[in-house]
């Protein structure tokens, strides 16, 4: 058995094997991805829709206020993060294309707010 310990939210994890691999286990009790301690709250700065959801190549993410500058973290079921969009229009398109289909967590930042979205990538 190799553990791994995550100390920090962009830890990247390299291990070269020899031989087959037989089976691999990523957190069996769930605790990184049911564990979410809290978000800031959402202002109506970061209020935005995210369309088409499912989504299969491109989606468009709308705001209902000017944001300002933001950042959008695309991450999958793993926790990794998957695309980095900063942008600062009212509407943004962020591409999905060459990801496998499955669940994705939009998260937006906007002046140290967070406001998470669920999207299903076809």
């Amino acid at each position: 058995m190799i553990r791994f310990r995550q100390n920090s939210n962009y830890e990247e994890f390299n291990l070269v094997l020899e031989g087959n691999i037989r089976s691999m286990v990523f957190d069996p009790n769930k605790w990184l991805l049911a564990d979410v301690d809290s978000f800031n709250t959402v202002t109506s700065k970061s209020s935005y829709t995210v369309n088409p959801n499912p989504v299969y190549d491109k989606a468009r993410i709308i705001f209902r206020n000017n944001p300002g500058e933001f950042t959008v973290y695309l991450i999958d079921m793993a926790g990794k993060i998957v695309r980095i969009l900063k942008g600062e229009d009212r509407y943004t398109e962020i591409d999905l294309s060459g990801l496998e289909s499955g669940k994705y967590i939009l998260l937006l930042e906007v002046d140290e707010l967070l406001a998470p979205k669920s999207i299903l990538k076809m």
